[in-house]
Parts: C-alpha cells; sequence; structure tokens
C-alpha cells in the first residue's frame, strides 16, 4: 500500500514538472516578444530648425521634410507629422496655434522621410514630430522628437461659423465649426421652428453686431441690430486644406534646400510639447 502511494506522488510531481516546462517557456517568450516591441525613432539631424547643418527639417516649395530611422527588432512605431498656423515666430501663444495639417504612419525598422504642407507663403507656421507611445494611456503625451518654426505674418483664419438648432433647448444659434456636437446640435434648424409658437412673445433673429442667431423678446428687436434674415448671420467657408503630398524624392529636395538656418532655442522646446496629447 505505502508503495502504491509513493508511486502515486512520484508521478503527480512529475505532471506538475511537465505543465510548468512549457508555462515556463512560455512567459519567457512573451516577456522577449515584450522586449522586442520596444521600439526607437531617431530624427537624422539632432537640432531643431530647418535648412543648416545638423537641423531636423528641410522646408522647400512651401512643405517640411523630416527624415529619420525606426531602431529595432519586430517592433513598430506611430509617429506624427503635424503644421500649425502660428500667432507669432516664436510660436505664442501657444493655445492660439491652429492645425493646418496632420499626417500619421505606423513604421517597422528602417529610415523614412515624411513631410506635410505648411500654411500659406510667409505666414508664420510650426511644425511638430512626435510618437506616440504604444498602449497609449488617458492624458499621456507624446514623445516630441523636433519641431521648427517660421515666418513673417500672422494668418491665423477666423474660425469657421455654423448655425444649428439646439436639440434641448429648441434655440436655434451661431457656433464655432469645431464645436459641433451631433448629439446636441443638429443642422436642420426646422427642428427649431416650433419655438416661437410655443414661446409666445419671441423671436428669433440675426444679431447684425454678434453675427450669431439669437432669441429674443419681440418687444426687445431693435431693426438696427437685428434682423429675421437668419442668412445674415453666415460665414464664408475656409477653403480646405490639401490632404495629400505629392511625392518628392529626397535627394532632389536636398539640392533645392539653402544655407539658412534656425535657432531651436531649448525655450521653443518646451512650449511645444504643451500639445503633445
Amino acid at each position: 500500500m505505502k508503495k502504491s502511494y509513493v508511486v502515486s506522488a512520484i508521478l503527480a510531481v512529475a505532471g506538475v514538472a511537465l505543465l510548468a516546462a512549457p508555462m515556463v517557456a512560455n512567459a519567457k517568450r512573451v516577456a522577449a516578444d515584450s522586449t522586442a516591441k520596444e521600439c526607437k525613432v531617431v530624427t537624422n539631424g539632432t537640432l531643431n530648425g530647418e535648412n543648416g547643418p545638423n537641423r531636423k527639417f528641410v522646408v522647400t516649395n512651401n512643405k517640411a521634410f523630416i527624415s529619420f530611422t525606426v531602431k529595432g527588432k519586430k517592433c513598430q512605431s506611430t509617429v506624427q507629422l503635424k503644421s500649425w498656423y502660428s500667432p507669432s515666430r516664436n510660436g505664442t501663444p501657444h493655445p492660439a496655434q491652429v492645425k493646418f495639417q496632420e499626417k500619421e504612419r505606423t513604421l517597422g525598422p528602417g529610415k523614412y522621410t515624411m513631410g506635410v504642407d505648411l500654411p500659406p507663403k510667409n505666414c508664420f507656421y510650426q511644425v511638430d514630430f512626435v510618437r506616440v507611445p504604444d498602449n497609449k494611456a488617458p492624458g499621456e503625451k507624446n514623445e516630441m522628437l523636433g519641431f521648427t518654426l517660421n515666418g513673417k505674418k500672422n494668418c491665423i483664419p477666423e474660425p469657421k461659423m455654423i448655425t444649428v438648432c439646439v436639440l434641448a433647448t429648441k434655440e436655434i444659434k451661431t457656433i464655432k465649426e469645431k464645436n459641433f456636437d451631433a448629439t446636441k446640435h443638429t443642422l436642420d434648424l426646422s427642428k427649431c421652428k416650433k419655438l416661437p409658437q410655443e414661446v409666445p412673445g419671441k423671436l428669433v433673429v440675426c444679431d447684425l453686431q454678434t453675427k450669431e442667431i439669437v432669441t429674443i423678446d419681440e418687444e426687445d428687436f431693435d431693426e438696427s441690430r437685428h434682423t429675421e434674415d437668419q442668412s445674415k448671420c453666415d460665414t464664408p467657408e475656409v477653403p480646405e486644406t490639401p490632404k495629400e503630398l505629392p511625392q518628392t524624392g529626397l535627394e532632389s529636395l536636398m539640392s533645392l534646400v539653402g544655407a539658412s538656418s534656425l535657432a531651436g532655442s531649448a525655450s521653443y522646446y518646451i512650449g511645444s510639447r504643451r500639445r503633445n496629447a
């Protein structure tokens, strides 16, 4: 009887060992794969700025280009190249910048060049090149890899305004297009047409001073300031930004580059990190 117990115990231990071996091997493989997926993005130049010795960016024909290398094994990295309208030569105040164009690519190991269109000629601009962290957590910022600034004048366009019906209140309002929320607004103004009948003594008018659609009391109507012609509050559309960048060989680009350079100061770098989320 004792002998059978001993045999059973030996078999049980052997079984656990057999099961544990592949589990340990698999854990090691997963750890190795996890490490292998961590890759690094390195720009060709080491200095922020453009068109100078060791600068990260090449700017020509109103386009900005950056060359870089993705280093690692069996890895991928997501990078973004963004151009912005800037309010000044040094990019400040940063919250006033308006995105002009953005390109994003997910790449494996190798050497690459990306390009992005710039705002119209002579306009102040900033260009950022960032790496998006793997499994990016809420609130986590992108890694800033390089930036450049230039230009001669502020060309930030006025925000496009649109007239909407606010679904909750049945009011017609004029809002910035970027603030449009399909869960709260509709462009179908007929959805708000019942408001004057539901609220006697009210008028939906265009305020000629603010260029907004508002609801007022009939007794407050002022012909010098208000009109029931709501089209008077419409604003012209901003021309759409080209979405595709023409294919251009790097060698031909470099032959067009001038010798001018841009000083990439540390203060610009710190400021440019504010919106890499």
